[in-house]
């Protein structure tokens, strides 16, 4: 009997182990099949395939043993086209749909382009329309945990990465015949989607800030984003109207020219080239903001060219530079996005001959790229139109909330429009801060003061719409502009000259002095190159650390011995008259009588300036400086820096 149960018990143990041993040959262990092939850390990451069974399929991402990722290149929906690799970007052209169609066939659909894969010629692996054919089913086997292979039902050959390609081969447990199924989770196809027309190629991204990328797609559905500069891949859903946005982490300066790709299931995804990071500058105002570099016209009024405007064409060839001009536009209303953008253009002589390339930009975006540490990419947004007012730049709020300007400028001049519709929506764009060129439609305003009060309540304005703190602006005192002969009885351009000035006491601004330009009777003077240069001057000076002298020589008191006048100045070393063939005649003085009279004996050094009074015994009781209608001035500092204009009464 104890016989009979050891032999019985003999068999039942053999028979458990045989069938053990079946079961292990059926589902080999990992280390058994392959133990050379260990998974990288992408593929080990990854979900695997997740199926449940004949008919289920799942949205993959597919990955090699590097951690890159299958895609169709360029976004194509053709026939043949061949599989490539590439880093992620999420895009739908790097999705497939992968389906279980029973007996360890599977099929794989491009997301993108819809088409399937297949096994070509030649090895090839590429895309085609469904056939329901042998080549395009795909046996596809777990090698590890999370690891793959995938086998052509057609050929037997399997799926090999070779560099950025794929190919078909003998399959020879290759770490490079390894692959990772990554399921995402967006199903939902959509069936439009856009990104934000700011954002084009050749672009400059605010350095240092985060950066918005934003449009509009299908409610609930998925965006991906893929910032070349960035590893990360970044994925928000739209709202319920469609409106998604999400933010790229701040970055360095960069001058490699980047991608930035965005995209949805669906439509085919959105990819903008030749991206820098850098500083972008918002630069508005009238005419003299958009004048172009090259010749248009003979007409007074006309742009004339910047001076030598032929040479200084040819050399504008700077790829760091960047320029957007905004379109025109006016609303009565704020409007969300431009009507029609402007194109992001390479600063090339090509497209510096072009007449919507502002020559005041490029000479302010030239000065701080040649002269900022590490020569930073500059980009240049231009929302400018000729022959404008202050207030169609202000927003209606800021213009209704203080009773000056309410009573003046609401509803005047098409108060706001161009804000509405070519400041408000740039809001979202990180930039660096402002430039202004704007004033002679101004210029006869009555009283000047109430222009002083326009700019500080823009300026304030302009900093709250784009959330960013106290962003700099910089502005342009309007040049030597009148009649055909100098008129000392009129000095309406000086008290607007005045008021101008008087808007530097708002935190965070400068103004740039250019009564040297000498060509008064242009109202789109040709020389335009110190107007941009003295703004960049300003930003060196105040944003980018640089031990510059920004302003010209201005004044800080006067006295008086016996019949000489001494002027005491700032900013006037190696203060000198650039032109000894001219008196200099623009420095007056008054008695209590307030009748100005010419001094004379001028004599100009180092922060000072002393003439002889007008009258012999004359008690000065005030002076002045260029503070006319129109004075081409020629007393500068050793830097070339005009003096500024000054008096020192209030009549």
């Amino acid at each position: 009997m104890k016989r009979l149960l050891l032999v019985l018990l003999t068999l039942c143990t053999t028979t458990a182990l045989l069938q053990s041993c079946k079961k292990n040959e059926a589902n080999p262990t990992p280390a058994s099949v392959n133990p050379t092939i260990t998974d990288t850390g992408a593929i080990s990451k990854s979900t695997g395939l997740r199926l449940n069974g004949v008919g289920d399929f799942g949205i993959f991402q597919v990955l090699n043993d590097a951690g890159n990722t299958t895609g169709i290149p360029g976004f194509t929906n053709n026939n043949n086209d061949t599989v490539a690799i590439d880093g992620y970007e999420g895009t739908a052209y790097q999705k497939w749909r992968i389906t279980d169609s029973g007996e360890g066939n599977y099929t794989i659909m491009n997301v993108g382009s819809g088409k399937y894969i297949e096994a070509g010629s030649n090895g090839q692996l590429i895309q085609n329309q469904a056939t329901g054919q042998p080549a395009q089913l795909w046996v596809l086997t777990k090698l590890t945990d999370k690891a793959y292979k995938a086998i052509s039902k057609s050929t037997g050959l399997s799926v090999t990465s070779v560099g950025n390609g794929v190919k078909l081969a003998a399959y020879n447990n290759l770490p490079t015949q390894m692959w990772g199924y990554n399921q995402v989770e967006d199903r939902a196809v959509a069936t439009n989607f856009l990104v934000n027309g700011l954002l084009q190629s050749n672009m400059v991204v605010q350095r240092g800030k985060p950066f918005p990328v934003w449009g509009k797609t299908n409610a609930g559905a998925t965006v991906s984003v893929k910032a070349g500069w960035n590893a990360t891949l970044f994925t928000t859903k739209a709202d319920a109207g469609g409106n998604w946005k999400l933010f790229i982490p701040a970055a360095e300066a960069n001058s490699t020219e980047q991608t930035l790709t965005c995209s949805t299931n669906g439509p085919k995804p959105v990819k903008f080239t030749g991206v820098l990071i850098g500083d972008v500058w918002l630069c508005s105002g009238q005419s003299n903001m958009t004048m172009p570099m090259n010749r248009q016209d003979n007409n007074f009024g006309g742009f004339h060219g910047v001076a030598d405007y032929e040479n200084e064409i040819a050399a504008a060839n700077y790829p760091l530079i960047r320029m957007m001009p905004v379109r025109i536009a006016s609303n009565k209303t704020p409007m969300e996005e431009l009507t029609n953008p402007g194109t992001w253009v390479v600063c090339t002589p090509a497209n510096a001959a072009k007449n919507n390339f502002s020559a005041t930009a490029y000479y302010f975006a030239r000065r701080v790229h040649i002269s900022s540490p590490g020569n930073v990419p500059v980009g240049v947004i231009v929302s400018g139109v000729g022959a404008t007012y202050i207030e169609q730049w202000s927003s209606a709020e800021t213009i209704a909330k203080d009773p000056i300007t309410q009573s003046f400028y609401a509803g005047k001049h098409n108060s706001s429009q161009l804000y509405n519709a070519m400041i408000y929506p740039l809001k979202n764009l990180p930039i660096k801060g402002f430039i202004w060129y704007q004033g002679e439609q101004n210029a006869s305003d009555i009283p000047a003061s109430n222009y002083t009060l326009l700019n500080r309540n823009m300026i304030h304005d302009w900093r709250t719409l784009f959330n960013q703190g106290t962003l700099p602006f910089y502005f342009v005192q309007i040049p030597p502009l009148g009649t055909l002969f100098a008129d000392e009885a009129r000095f309406g351009n000086a008290l607007f000259r005045e008021a101008q000035a008087n808007v530097r006491t708002v935190e965070k601004t400068g103004m740039a002095c250019v009564m040297d330009t000498d060509e008064p009777f242009n109202i789109h003077n040709i020389y335009k190159q110190p107007v941009g240069d003295r703004l960049g001057l300003l930003a060196l000076q105040n944003d980018y650390g640089r031990a510059v002298n920004a302003v010209g020589p201005q004044y800080v008191s006067y006295s008086q011995n016996g019949n000489t006048v001494t002027v005491i100045l700032k900013n006037g070393e190696g203060l000198i008259d650039k032109d000894i063939k001219k008196p200099v005649w623009f420095f007056v003085a008054s008695a209590t009588d307030k009748k100005f009279l010419r001094a004379t004996n001028v004599v100009v050094s180092d922060n000072k300036v002393q003439f002889t009074v007008p009258v012999n015994g004359m008690k000065v009781d005030a002076i002045r400086y260029a503070f006319i209608e129109i004075a081409v001035t020629h007393i500068t500092n050793s830097l070339g820096l005009p003096m500024e204009p000054f008096r020192t009464d209030n009549w």
